[in-house]
């Protein structure tokens, strides 16, 4: 499946609307939880949810029927028949109670693990695809909000992150530049000066200095040679309105990579928040 905003949006829509459907109801004829449990079927495949998952699913849902003496009281009172937790009453349907439903504060308690999980981990796939579709991650994000000494860098990607769904490069440049020069001040040996492209070309020139930070010198030349860097005021990047959204968006990938590397290579002092 190849993700895109719409879809992902359909997708959660689907989620909750399955989620939350035996919220709604107190009893629920043979048809409508059959066509529940087919529509979760095929909603966890779309999103390809691992099949031992779906089998389980299927397997916890499965029909069978109650063995009972037949009478008028048995036929009237007693339940015929399961959909796993949903027992069928005759004349009535499946009831729904607060065993067996996914939500509120009883949900799942005691039959409904193996059905919440199905939805935990169609749940964590949408999140997945999400991510996929971001410019910034958002895994990046989280964790460098989880320092202080990193917390704004992640408040400008998210700015950054929050332009380019809007298609606003003006804004990103801003962002862009705020976070490319939060980044650089990690580095203690090139903490010197304000402007950031004597900065990127020191790292660039510097073999002890990109090998200790585990920088890419393919992603320090990128930014050393970026319009952004060399022709932009980097005290006004707003009053740019020449960058096109393109470029900001190039701009944006070497600096997830730049991100990336200067925080994995282990060499930085940072606090936990």
């Amino acid at each position: 499946m190849l993700p895109d905003s719409l879809n992902i949006q359909r997708l959660r829509d689907t989620q909750k609307r399955l989620y939350n459907f035996l919220d709604t109801q107190g009893w629920i004829n043979g048809d409508d939880i059959r066509q529940w449990i087919s529509e979760c079927v095929v909603h966890f495949t779309e999103l390809n949810v691992p099949p031992n998952i779906i089998q389980i699913f299927l397997e916890r849902l499965e029909y069978r029927d109650i063995e009972r003496e037949s009478s008028f009281i048995s036929d009237f009172f007693e339940p015929s028949g399961t959909h796993g937790p949903f027992v069928y009453h005759e004349g009535f349907g499946y009831k729904i109670t607060a065993e067996n439903r996914l939500t509120g504060k009883e949900g799942g308690k005691t039959k409904m693990t193996p059905i919440m999980v199905s939805f935990k981990v169609a749940e964590n796939l949408i999140l997945k695809y999400e991510d996929e579709l971001r410019l910034i991650p958002l895994t990046l994000i989280n964790v460098l909000t989880n320092y202080s000494e990193t917390q704004s860098i992640g408040v400008s990607l998210s700015a950054v992150q929050s332009a380019y769904e809007v298609k606003d490069p003006k804004k990103m440049l801003v962002a862009l530049i705020s976070a490319t020069d939060t980044i650089l001040k990690l580095i203690p040996e090139l903490s010197d000066g304000e402007d950031i492209f004597p900065k990127i070309r020191k790292a660039y020139e510097t073999k002890d200095l990109y090998n200790k930070y585990s920088i890419n010198r393919e992603i320090l030349w990128s930014l050393n040679n970026a319009r952004i860097v060399r022709n932009i005021d980097m005290h006004a990047p707003n009053t740019d309105s020449e960058t096109p959204i393109y470029e900001a968006v190039s701009y944006a990938h070497l600096l997830v990579l730049l991100t990336l590397s200067i925080f994995s290579s282990g060499n930085l002092n940072l606090t936990k928040v």
